[in-house]
């Protein structure tokens, strides 16, 4: 069962995040697909990263991963909330 939730979540992963990372690196649509991006991470975080239900000898690494994807979600939102940049393509369209 879990096998097959885990497959079910690694193809949702690749074909809804794969667009947003595009969107990230040119810089069009940034705020919203970063917004989307650190939903999507904080929730798979909690989900992948449960070190509070992991046996002790596997936990420190699980926390590790954890606080990791934390950090990501951080940067993801002080993305979403500055925006690209100026050399971005919505800078760009913008003006």
């Amino acid at each position: 069962m879990r096998s097959a939730y885990t497959l079910v979540c690694t193809v949702a992963h690749r074909k809804y995040t794969s667009d947003k990372r595009t969107c990230l690196i040119l810089g069009f649509g940034a705020r919203i697909a970063a917004l989307v991006l650190a939903l999507f991470t904080l929730v798979a975080s909690f989900f992948f990263h449960a070190y509070w239900a992991v046996p002790a000898d596997q936990q420190f690494v699980t926390q590790l991963l954890f606080m990791k994807n934390i950090a990501v979600v951080g940067g993801l939102l002080t993305l979403s909330a500055w925006g690209a940049g100026a050399w971005s393509l919505d800078a760009r369209n913008k003006g």
